[in-house]
């Protein structure tokens, strides 16, 4: 579907008369870049006079309307996901998709609708229907988005209903599960301030009904092995947070996609938020949460840097009840014009109690080459060395390319030591194919993998790489 020049110009942050500025024109390109509907997008200025700068903005449509399809498994799993897909809806940037997905264990139907500008005005509204065998999910989402640096104010509301199972996993079978239905009203506001260096403050209030079918001998069982406690049944909760980060970007290629121009954030992000549920308020205790997270990417010659870790802490009337703990580190060596060294450490785990249920390795997930869900506890390791190689393309469609690689990770659970001599590690090959002309630019990924030593082969896909700079 061919872009309406207006959808263009909408999203132009210098208009006629206005004094030129070369970083809002960048911002310009990357916001248009980040709509998904263009192969290529240029900004370029001209100067026609000592008072004067002409602006050339130069697009080209990709595919608006695809028959999509992700999938992904592996050692047992699998997951995939078959629908129509239209990115530009009568050429005027609405996304309207309809999937049938399947997996393991479940069958679903879901359907979506996102405009970004309503009648091209500063309000976005996404509504999301999924219906699937083990339960379904519903959400409406309207707001006053902050499309670029320039916008100073913000606001969201959001309605959400599921159901549905959480799935407890011990060496690659179900233990157990929980059912789990929950009703949810959300509405925030943002300020902000800055271009270079951004700052936003949030707040808003929340509203969540939950309610649970499970075996007390399995709630039990959750709380010991995994740390894992039912969400409280009523919650009506302020929230507060502080962001920060540099808006500043570099522009790449051949990090994780085909030769496409990759956006990657340069600088620092800092983030805190602090949420209070009050019993009096109607919660069905009190508790309060503060979580903290920061990161940055930096970069030497053809060397990027990447780190991130993050803290969610559960306070109960009584003292401490939990600690969710995560971080990351990513290494990307572009050694050759088509050659990327990548490296990923993540680090994961739970002290106390949580409510987010469990990390699980093996197949697709990490560790590709054991069995799916292999591995499963209340803290995880994981570790990959990959080689990825951007190979030919072909006729501007697709490009062909590989990778070698080696996982090395474990999950363990509540109570149990960390021993080094207990890692799992595998080896493998890959093959990657980049989809040039997807609206989403999509890499489908084929690995096959065994374990360093002896073992089978064990093979998994799906779409994307297997883990990505940001």
């Amino acid at each position: 579907m061919r872009t309406k020049e207006a959808v263009v110009q909408r999203e132009l942050l210098l208009q006629p008369e206005e004094t030129y500025d070369s970083s809002l024109a960048k911002e310009t390109e990357r916001n248009l870049r980040s709509l998904g509907l263009f192969g290529s997008v240029s900004v370029t200025s001209h100067y026609v006079s000592d008072s004067a700068v002409d602006l050339l903005v130069e697009t080209t449509d990709q595919w608006s309307t695809e028959g999509t399809f992700s999938f992904g498994g592996g050692g047992g799993a699998y997951e995939f996901s078959l629908g129509l897909e239209e990115k530009n809806l009568l050429g005027w940037g609405q996304q309207l998709e309809l999937l049938y997905e399947e997996s393991d264990l479940q069958v679903g139907r879901r359907g979506s609708l996102y405009e970004r500008r309503i009648f091209s005005k500063p309000v976005s509204l996404w509504v999301v229907g999924e219906s699937r065998s083990d339960g379904e999910y519903y959400s409406v989402e309207a707001g006053r988005p902050l499309y670029s640096s320039k916008d100073r104010w913000g606001a969201n509301v959001r309605l959400f209903s599921f159901s549905g199972p959480l799935r407890f996993f011990d060496a690659g079978e179900e233990l157990f599960s929980f059912r789990q239905t929950t009703r949810e009203a959300g509405m925030s506001l943002l300020r902000s301030w800055g271009r270079s260096f951004k700052t936003n403050v949030n707040v808003g209030y929340l509203i969540t009904q939950n309610r649970f079918e499970a075996k007390l001998a399995d709630v039990a069982d959750a709380r010991i092995r995994y740390g894992y406690i039912l969400p409280e049944e009523r919650v009506h909760a302020f929230s507060t947070g502080v962001t920060w980060y540099a808006n500043r970007y570099w522009e790449e290629s051949h990090l994780d996609n085909f030769g496409i121009v990759e956006d990657v954030r340069r600088g620092e992000t800092f983030s805190l938020e602090y949420v209070l549920a009050p019993k009096f308020l109607g919660s069905s205790l009190t508790r309060q949460e503060l979580a903290l997270s920061v990161g940055t990417t930096c970069k030497a010659g053809r060397h990027f840097l990447r780190f991130s870790a993050g803290n969610r802490t559960t306070f109960l009337p009584d003292g401490w009840e939990g600690t969710f703990w995560q971080g990351g580190v990513r290494y990307y060596w572009r050694w050759g014009t088509h050659q990327t060294a990548a490296l990923r450490f993540d680090l994961s785990a739970i002290n106390g109690l949580s409510r987010f249920g469990q990390f699980l390795l093996g197949g697709e997930s990490g560790l590709r080459g054991y069995e799916a869900r292999s591995f499963s506890g209340s803290r995880m390791v994981l570790g990959t060395m990959e080689q990825r190689i951007f190979g030919p393309r072909f006729f501007s469609l697709f490009g062909l390319g590989g990778a070698l690689f080696a996982d090395l990770g474990e999950a363990w659970k509540t109570g149990e030591d960390f021993r080094s001599g207990k890692l799992k590690s595998n080896w493998g090959i890959g093959l990657r194919v980049g989809l040039l002309r997807s609206s989403q630019f999509k890499v489908l990924r084929f690995d096959w993998a065994r374990p360093f030593g002896r073992g089978d082969w064990v093979f998994s896909f799906g779409t994307g790489m297997s883990f990505k700079l940001e």
